[in-house]
């Protein structure tokens, strides 16, 4: 897996606001860690919410964010 230093992304207005685009396609960072930590939450049997810019972005209200947030 390639290593993305997500700081250096955001640290740069260019940068972050593609990194915006794609995470707002489904094909962010973020998107691509949440599927991991669901996949590892499912697999040991934990149940778990997403909540925060990232649900509001799944349910048609777009954030920009840089956390994903689960309860």
């Amino acid at each position: 897996m390639k290593s993305i230093d997500f700081q250096q992304i955001i640290a740069s207005p260019v940068a972050a606001y593609q990194e915006g685009l794609r995470f707002f396609m489904g094909e962010g960072i973020l998107n691509e860690t949440l599927r991991r930590v669901a996949k590892d939450l499912e697999n040991h049997q934990i149940d778990y919410s997403v909540i925060g810019a990232v649900a509001l972005n799944q349910h048609g209200y777009r954030r920009f964010t840089e956390d994903i947030d689960c309860f």
